[in-house]
């Protein structure tokens, strides 16, 4: 039998592709065109100019080289992430238009997976780490397409996060470390992606899925693909707040006095490892006056932790930092 729970083998015959799509049609140049055709199956119509390819020409992977699959591309990130929420992105089928075979069919798989899996919505708390794990298909599976064999070995599986969901400028962008050639393997097909949202207060935010010809954040002389059904959603909940306070000495002004409260309302330890206090002129931390270490800060759960000292700033600088977890936690002016 040529034909079996959406699979096709030689010898393959009109009927057998019309059960595999479920379509009644019964010319072979309607068939090939067929929006019912999966186009994830590594064998199906592809554009291939010769009418008896043989199997060395592995004619699967099309003239382009792309595997009969249509790939959204953008070169405005602004663009993307509005086709992507108007849902116009969708990875589709790119049928022969004049030479039609009906060999194509032998090895369709009508029940081929997208080779790369869907976004995962998060709750995390405010600093830890955004970590997305995306299961994909190693391009050396028997009859699934891989995203390699569609052209995408070099780019970089990237995240977008936004502040608001008509917002079009991205707050957070991150990519997987390497590219997708680079990543993925039979033993171990998935790739992941670190970001950190520690500048955002809590709240939900609206998270894109992509692929990105230059790891994030380029933006610049890009080329995006975006994923269908790729939008996610980012919660970040603020069960630890940090304060940071600091004031001259009224006795001696080349001394500060300063003051750090952190409240801890989860339910375990939250450490805070290779801790500083920065005395800066600039309140993003890019430059340093002073700094002092705090080594490493515990605050069990549930409880309050106050740490407060005095120190010399011949300099008199008038930001204060709180460094923690290679994070900015807090800053404040100094009184």
């Amino acid at each position: 039998m040529s034909y079996d729970s959406g699979k096709i083998a030689s010898p393959v015959s009109i009927s057998d592709v019309q059960k595999a799509l479920g379509v009644s049609a019964n010319d072979l140049a309607t068939l090939c065109k067929s929006t019912n055709i999966n186009p994830f199956s590594k064998y199906k119509p592809v554009i291939f100019n010769n009418y008896f390819p043989v199997t060395g020409d592995n004619y699967w992977k099309a003239a382009d080289g792309k595997a009969g699959v249509i790939l959204p591309q953008y070169s405005s990130f602004a663009d993307m992430i509005n086709a992507i929420k108007s849902s116009s992105t969708r990875w589709s089928h790119q049928p022969p238009t004049s030479i039609f075979r009906l060999t194509d069919f032998n090895g369709y798989n009508a029940n081929a997976q997208k080779p790369v899996g869907s976004i995962s919505s998060l709750s995390i708390h405010r600093g830890d780490v955004i970590m997305q794990t995306i299961n994909c298909i190693y391009d050396d599976h028997e009859d699934n397409l891989g995203l390699i064999n569609m052209g995408l070995g070099d780019y970089y599986l990237s995240l977008a996060i936004m502040k608001s969901d008509s917002d079009t400028t991205p707050a957070y962008l991150a990519s997987s470390p390497y590219t997708v050639q680079g990543t993925l393997n039979a033993e171990v097909p998935v790739m992941i992606i670190n970001a950190y949202a520690n500048e955002l207060p809590a709240g939900t935010y609206p998270m894109y899925l992509f692929f990105s010809w230059k790891a994030m954040p380029s933006l610049d002389s890009q080329t995006f693909v975006p994923i269908d059904n790729s939008i996610g959603r980012l919660t970040i909940v603020n069960l630890t707040s940090i304060t940071v306070s600091a004031a001259y000495d009224s006795g001696n002004e080349e001394y500060i006095t300063y003051k750090v409260v952190i409240v801890n309302g989860d339910t375990s330890t939250k450490v805070f490892n290779n801790s500083y206090m920065w005395f800066t002129n600039d309140p993003q931390g890019n430059s340093i006056n002073k700094q002092v270490s705090l080594g490493t800060v515990s605050v069990p759960a549930g409880q309050t932790k106050t740490l407060t000292s005095r120190v010399n700033d011949p300099a008199a600088s008038p930001w204060v930092i709180f460094y923690a977890n290679s994070m900015i936690q807090g800053s404040a002016s100094v009184d």
